[in-house]
Protein backbone atom coordinates (compact mmCIF):
# COMPACT_ATOMS: atom_id res chain seq x y z
CA UNK A 1 0.00 0.00 0.00
CA UNK A 2 1.44 3.22 -1.15
CA UNK A 3 2.19 5.92 1.77
CA UNK A 4 3.09 9.49 1.34
CA UNK A 5 5.47 11.39 2.26
CA UNK A 6 5.14 14.79 3.98
CA UNK A 7 8.48 16.30 2.78
CA UNK A 8 7.89 15.39 -0.96
CA UNK A 9 4.30 14.82 -0.88
CA UNK A 10 5.13 11.85 -3.12
CA UNK A 11 3.64 8.29 -2.60
CA UNK A 12 6.30 5.53 -2.38
CA UNK A 13 5.38 1.91 -1.89
CA UNK A 14 5.12 0.91 1.93
CA UNK A 15 7.42 -1.63 2.75
CA UNK A 16 6.06 -4.88 4.73
CA UNK A 17 7.10 -4.90 8.57
CA UNK A 18 9.17 -7.85 8.11
CA UNK A 19 11.12 -6.77 5.09
CA UNK A 20 11.67 -3.76 7.09
CA UNK A 21 12.96 -5.46 10.33
CA UNK A 22 15.03 -7.63 7.98
CA UNK A 23 16.47 -4.60 6.09
CA UNK A 24 17.51 -2.49 9.26
CA UNK A 25 19.11 -6.04 10.50
CA UNK A 26 21.50 -6.01 7.27
CA UNK A 27 22.16 -2.45 6.86
CA UNK A 28 23.62 -2.62 10.79
CA UNK A 29 25.73 -5.83 10.31
CA UNK A 30 26.73 -4.18 7.27
CA UNK A 31 27.76 -0.75 9.33
CA UNK A 32 29.81 -3.06 11.91
CA UNK A 33 31.73 -4.74 9.29
CA UNK A 34 32.53 -1.73 7.60
CA UNK A 35 33.77 -0.07 10.97
CA UNK A 36 35.63 -3.39 11.85
CA UNK A 37 37.16 -3.20 7.90
CA UNK A 38 38.42 0.20 8.78
CA UNK A 39 40.16 -0.64 12.47
CA UNK A 40 41.79 -3.53 10.51
CA UNK A 41 43.20 -1.66 7.60
CA UNK A 42 43.76 1.88 9.41
CA UNK A 43 45.81 -0.65 11.98
CA UNK A 44 47.78 -2.27 8.96
CA UNK A 45 48.45 1.32 7.38
CA UNK A 46 49.60 3.11 9.82
CA UNK A 47 51.81 0.41 10.96
CA UNK A 48 53.49 0.63 7.65
CA UNK A 49 53.49 4.13 7.49
CA UNK A 50 55.11 4.03 10.92
CA UNK A 51 58.07 2.10 9.10
CA UNK A 52 58.49 4.42 6.77
CA UNK A 53 56.43 2.87 3.65
CA UNK A 54 55.03 4.96 1.48
CA UNK A 55 51.53 5.35 0.28
CA UNK A 56 51.61 4.09 -2.66
CA UNK A 57 53.25 1.19 -1.41
CA UNK A 58 50.65 1.02 1.82
CA UNK A 59 47.74 0.99 -0.88
CA UNK A 60 49.22 -1.92 -2.87
CA UNK A 61 49.70 -3.96 0.16
CA UNK A 62 46.58 -3.31 1.13
CA UNK A 63 45.23 -3.93 -1.96
CA UNK A 64 47.41 -7.27 -1.93
CA UNK A 65 46.40 -8.75 1.11
CA UNK A 66 42.57 -8.05 -0.01
CA UNK A 67 43.21 -9.67 -2.87
CA UNK A 68 44.60 -12.70 -1.41
CA UNK A 69 41.23 -13.05 1.33
CA UNK A 70 39.24 -12.85 -1.95
CA UNK A 71 37.04 -10.05 -0.24
CA UNK A 72 37.44 -7.25 -2.08
CA UNK A 73 35.78 -6.45 -4.86
CA UNK A 74 38.67 -5.15 -6.79
CA UNK A 75 38.38 -6.10 -11.02
CA UNK A 76 40.52 -4.99 -13.35
CA UNK A 77 43.41 -3.31 -12.83
CA UNK A 78 43.04 -4.15 -9.00
CA UNK A 79 42.00 -0.29 -8.21
CA UNK A 80 39.24 -0.03 -5.53
CA UNK A 81 38.81 4.14 -4.65
CA UNK A 82 36.73 3.30 -1.45
CA UNK A 83 39.44 0.70 0.22
CA UNK A 84 41.82 3.55 -1.01
CA UNK A 85 40.30 6.29 0.45
CA UNK A 86 39.75 4.61 3.62
CA UNK A 87 43.68 4.16 3.63
CA UNK A 88 44.02 7.38 3.07
CA UNK A 89 41.80 8.81 5.47
CA UNK A 90 43.64 6.54 8.22
CA UNK A 91 47.05 7.68 7.62
CA UNK A 92 45.66 11.73 7.12
CA UNK A 93 43.97 11.14 10.28
CA UNK A 94 47.20 9.52 11.88
CA UNK A 95 49.24 12.55 10.79
CA UNK A 96 47.30 14.93 12.29
CA UNK A 97 47.69 13.54 15.94
CA UNK A 98 51.19 13.92 15.38
CA UNK A 99 51.18 17.60 14.88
Amino acid sequence: MPRQTDDRRETTPALPEQSRAALATALLRHRIALATLAECVCDFARKLARTGVSRPEILAAVHEIMAELHVSTIEGDGYDESLDSMVVWCLDQSALATH
